[in-house]
């Protein structure tokens, strides 16, 4: 294989040159990446890994793309979006544990827990994203996190070698893991179904708040900055007079401050403009860091 051209060796990888990747993120936004390969399989990521380490290529593996800002440039090197195997759920009924793949959604995981009358997932409720992201993030609302139903975290670190990680190990925080620093890859996860009654109640409340004051019509990433302790984000960028403020084609939304949506024509370096602004209005009015939670790939 060391006599292929990178070209030939992608093909036989079976990835794409030049693939958009506005096509894989929420904001619609993304230049395109060199290869795009889609890994059905463990085996095929660990492939994709050795090929791309051979042949000094940088990869990137994507989810959703629900709070990912891709570059106006596109990436350079290797994207990977896992698929097959890693959407798959399975149940082990005696001991009251799912086994999930980094790929499957959110929302269909929520449904799990609902069809089993498991509690423990009611605000993960139209919350876009995957659970490898939702792990990677500790995604969550006021309702619940996502360290709350996680057992184990399958992973495979960076000499290839994959191993179980428990939940305590995972250095979760407020929307923080120790996933976004390591270089780990989520393969899936070990989740424990709750053992109340599912709140349907809860899971409505959840999904209507998101409806009434979140702008899902248009393209975006879901929140953008985390919330600082005892405040909340949207209020100071309100307060700070950014809402409803555009740069080229994104804007921080008239409907709720703490999301930046694309009006049709966004650029990625639109929406780099309005989170600079923001954290520095935000920190000269009120003496406040703002911290993002959007992650930024390519040259910014």
């Amino acid at each position: 294989m060391n006599n292929l051209s990178i070209e030939e060796v992608m093909n036989l990888l079976g990835s794409v040159k030049n693939e958009p990747l506005y096509k894989h993120t929420h904001f619609k936004i993304g230049g395109p990446a060199d290869w795009f390969f889609i890994a059905q399989t463990p085996d095929d990521l660990s492939v994709a890994r050795i090929v791309a380490r051979s042949r000094g290529m940088a990869m990137f593996i994507i989810g959703a793309g629900s709070n990912l800002l891709v570059s106006d440039e596109g990436l350079r090197g290797l994207v990977i979006k896992l698929g097959g195997a890693f959407t798959s759920l399975e149940e082990d009924a005696d001991s009251g544990l799912m086994k999930v793949g980094a790929a499957v959604r959110l929302p269909d995981l929520a449904r799990a827990f609902k069809d089993r009358n498991a509690s423990g997932l009611e605000w993960a409720f139209g919350v876009p994203g995957t659970v490898g992201g939702a792990i990677f993030m500790n995604a969550g609302t006021d309702l619940g996190e996502m360290k709350d139903v996680i057992e184990k975290v399958i992973v495979e670190g960076r000499g290839g070698t994959v191993c179980e990680t428990n939940a305590t190990a995972c250095g979760f925080g407020y929307r923080r893991s120790r996933f976004q620093h390591t270089g780990e890859f989520i393969l899936s996860a070990i989740v424990r179904l709750g053992n109340s009654p599912f709140r349907e109640d809860m899971a409505r409340t959840a999904l209507e708040h998101r409806k009434n004051t979140q702008p899902l019509q248009l393209p975006n990433c879901g929140s953008v900055f985390a919330n600082p302790q005892n405040d909340f984000a949207a209020r100071l960028i309100e307060e700070a007079g950014l809402k409803g403020h555009t740069i080229g084609g994104a804007q921080i939304s008239t409907m709720h401050a703490n999301f930046i949506v694309n009006l049709g024509n966004a650029k990625a370096q639109d929406v780099k403009a309005l989170i600079d602004l923001a954290k520095m209005e935000v920190k000269n009015k009120f003496g406040i860091e703002l911290r993002s939670e959007v992650r930024m790939l390519g040259k910014f």
